[in-house]
C-alpha cells in the first residue's frame, strides 16, 4: 500500500492497486476467494522497456527537451514534497558513506592497492569535510531542504514517453528517502555523468534552478558535488556486492567494470571536492 501511495506522487494511471494472492490446494491465484492470503502484489500497467532512459541514453536518444521536461516535474515533485525535519545529520552522512569500507578489501583484490589507498585518502577527506560543514547542513535541514524524495532517482526508474514517468521510489526505508534535496538531484546527475552525458546534466541543472533555486551560493555548490560523489560510492559499493555474488564469470566482469567505472567517477568528483574552501 506505501508502495502505491509513493509513487502515485510521481505517476498517473501506472501504480494501480494492491492485489492480494490466494493459495488453494499447492494453487497460487489473484482471484478472490474464501483461500487463505498468503501475500500482496502491486498491481501496475506494463510500460514499454525500450522507452526506458537507461536504454536510451547509450545510444544518444536523450533530448534536452526530455531533460527539461524531467526538471519540471521534478520541481513541482519536490516543492509539493513534504518537509522533514530533523531526519538529516552530519553523523548519518559519514556513517553512511564510511559504508563503503566493507567492501574495500574486495576493491582492494580486484582493482589493486591504489585504489584501496585512494578510498582510503577520501573516506578521512569525506568526514572531515563534512564535519566542517555541519552547521551548513544542519541549516539546510531547518530551512526546510530535506524533503520526503523519490530516494532512487537514476535513468533506470525513468520512462521517456511524451511526458516522461519517473516511478519506482523507495517505500521501504525513509532514510533512504527522506533526505536534502541535493541527494535527489546528485543521484540524476551524477547517473548522466555515468553515461558520459554532461552536457545534460548541466543542462538539468540549469532548468531546475531557473524555477527552484536550491544552490544559493559557493559553499552549496560544493555540497551539492559531495552528493554526487556520495551517490558514485553508493554505486560503487552496490556493484561491489553483487560482484561478489556473481554466479557466473560473465556476472562477475560486468560488476566489476561497473564497480571500476564507478570508481572512476568518484576520484574525479574528488579531484574537484579536495579544492574546496575549509
Amino acid at each position: 500500500e506505501q508502495e502505491v501511495v509513493l509513487n502515485q506522487r510521481l505517476t498517473h494511471d501506472i501504480y494501480l492497486e494492491v492485489c492480494p494472492i490466494h493459495k488453494s490446494e499447492g494453487v497460487y491465484s489473484m482471484i478472490p476467494g474464501p483461500v487463505d492470503i498468503i501475500d500482496y502484489a502491486v498491481v501496475m500497467r506494463r510500460m514499454d522497456n525500450n522507452r526506458e532512459m537507461s536504454t536510451l541514453l547509450p545510444d544518444g536518444k536523450v533530448s534536452k527537451t526530455d531533460i527539461k521536461k524531467i526538471a519540471g516535474q521534478l520541481v513541482r515533485f519536490h516543492k509539493n514534497a513534504a518537509v522533514v525535519k530533523g531526519k538529516l545529520t552530519p553523523e548519518d552522512l559519514i556513517e553512511d558513506f564510511n559504508d563503503i569500507r566493507q567492501v574495500q578489501p574486495f576493491i582492494l583484490e580486484h582493482l589493486g592497492q591504489q585504489a584501496s589507498d585512494e578510498l582510503t585518502v577520501i573516506i578521512s577527506f569525506i568526514n572531515d569535510f563534512i564535519n566542517n560543514r555541519s552547521e551548513l547542513i544542519l541549516n539546510r535541514d531547518q530551512q526546510g531542504f530535506t524533503r520526503d524524495c523519490h530516494g532512487d532517482l537514476h535513468s533506470g526508474n525513468i520512462f521517456l514517453l511524451e511526458e516522461p514517468v519517473i516511478f519506482d521510489c523507495i517505500e521501504f526505508n525513509e532514510h533512504l528517502r527522506i533526505t536534502d534535496i541535493f541527494a535527489e538531484l546528485g543521484f540524476f546527475c551524477m547517473d548522466l555523468e555515468f553515461y558520459q552525458c554532461p552536457h545534460l546534466s548541466a543542462y538539468f541543472m540549469e532548468c531546475y534552478l531557473a524555477e527552484f533555486p536550491v544552490i544559493r551560493n559557493e559553499s552549496e555548490e560544493y555540497l551539492f558535488l559531495f552528493y554526487k560523489l556520495y551517490r558514485a560510492n553508493v554505486k560503487a559499493k552496490i556493484n561491489a556486492i553483487k560482484a561478489q555474488q556473481a554466479h557466473n564469470q560473465e556476472e562477475l566482469d560486468s560488476r566489476l567494470a561497473l564497480l571500476a567505472r564507478y570508481f572512476k567517477l568518484l576520484l574525479a568528483y574528488y579531484d574537484i571536492l579536495k579544492n574546496a574552501p575549509r
